[in-house]
């Protein structure tokens, strides 16, 4: 699909989930690629062809029960990696990039950490480990990636899910203090946040519209990119997976 198509279907979904949320006091931030974009180039980065946001476990749960409560044309696709979606749009997704607490022990942040990356191995189909990049993995982290991955056949995928979910949510807490985004992929799900990146938000303008974003965006990009967040680097193999996803309708949210 033709990117200026992709943009102006992800720009309308994106201008819908604002308004949803906003009508609902549901806060949320761009992520990623969308929020590096909104603030380098108020709007989408030539090659993004998705939109990223985050937010907190109760906003995200608010989400749900808003949807489920309206029965609307917007639906939220996988019980983890949790994409945003129009039933009249299908070839676009918002991921949401779910915010839970973890202790400032940096210890238990390592064990929560890994416990998840665990999970999410061990929840993987055959779509998401073709996909999963190993071929850059020593032949020792491959081995355990596939070992983890065969082991996690053994449980039905509702007890993993559930596994998950606990953890993320309930799993070395700590005092609120700071937060990860459980449902991330390992090199984002790493980075711990002061809880209160999450707590405040503004309006900045985006392609058309008005989108929010956490205030403390630069804090949050520099996480994520490092202090030259302002020249990204093109990922063409996650264009790779999008597209794979709309043409042969593949569900890689798990």
């Amino acid at each position: 699909m033709d990117i200026t198509v992709i943009h102006s279907r992800l720009l309308q979904l994106l201008s819908d989930f604002d308004r949803l949320c906003k009508q609902n006091n549901i806060e949320y931030t761009l992520h990623g690629g969308t929020l590096l974009g909104a603030i380098r180039e108020k709007g989408f980065i030539p090659w993004d062809d998705d939109a990223d946001i985050s937010m907190t476990r109760e906003e995200f749960e608010k989400l749900k029960s808003c949807l489920k409560r309206n029965n609307s044309q917007y639906y939220i696709r996988g019980t983890i990696k949790s994409q945003f979606c129009d039933n009249n749009n299908a070839d676009v997704w918002i991921d949401i990039f779910v915010c839970d607490y973890i202790t400032g022990n940096k210890i238990l942040q390592k064990v929560k950490i890994l416990l998840l990356t665990v999970l999410d191995i061990m929840l993987r189909d055959k779509n998401s480990i073709k996909y999963s990049n190993t071929d850059n993995y020593s032949k020792i982290k491959q081995i355990i990636f596939y070992c983890i991955y065969y082991f996690g056949k053994l449980f039905k995928n509702s007890w993993k899910q559930s596994w998950y979910i606990l953890l993320s949510k309930k799993g070395f807490k700590g005092q609120n203090n700071f937060q990860i985004r459980t449902n991330d992929q390992f090199v984002g799900r790493k980075i711990v946040m002061p809880t209160k990146w999450m707590n405040e938000f503004i309006d900045i303008p985006f392609e058309s519209t008005n989108l929010r974003v956490t205030k403390y965006y630069t804090e949050l990009l520099t996480s994520s990119y490092g202090s030259n967040f302002m020249t990204p680097v093109k990922e063409t193999r996650i264009n790779e997976i999008h597209d794979q996803i709309r043409n042969n309708g593949f569900d890689f949210g798990l």
